[in-house]
């Protein structure tokens, strides 16, 4: 037991492949999480891959820092795509009220076509007359 955990510390390859065989182990237990595990699984491979490949003496000292600037940055970037969504938003509020102020939108919905399910409904009532 001893050489194993031995070879399995040595060798991160076989640890990755034995980490890779239990999480298909738990995949046929929990099939209902299959897609938050398989997010998971590949956070991990590619933080670890890259670790790896970068410099194999380090390994645990930069994953931890890395995992928290991903973090970070995943953060970030939300943010800014909510505030990139609020300035469409806008946008494109201001761009409906300068086409109601030329009058090439109408200003109420009252105006404007009736709704496909609305069509539908009048279709259907003029049948069943």
């Amino acid at each position: 037991m001893d050489r194993l955990m031995a070879i399995i510390a040595e060798n991160h390859m076989a640890a990755l492949a034995i980490g890779f065989v239990l999480l298909l182990v738990i995949y046929f237990i929990f099939k209902q999480f299959i897609k938050i595990f398989l997010i998971l699984l590949l956070i991990i491979l590619i933080f670890g891959g890259y670790h790896y490949l970068k410099d194999p003496q380090r390994k645990p000292q930069d994953v931890i820092p890395s995992a928290k600037e991903a973090i970070d940055k995943t953060i970030e970037t939300k943010d800014k795509f909510n505030e990139m969504y609020q300035d469409v938003k806008d946008l494109m509020g201001k761009g409906a009220d300068l086409l109601r102020k030329h009058q090439w939108l109408p200003k109420s919905d009252e105006d404007q076509a009736p709704r496909k399910d609305e069509k539908a409904k009048e279709t259907t009532e003029r049948k069943m007359k």
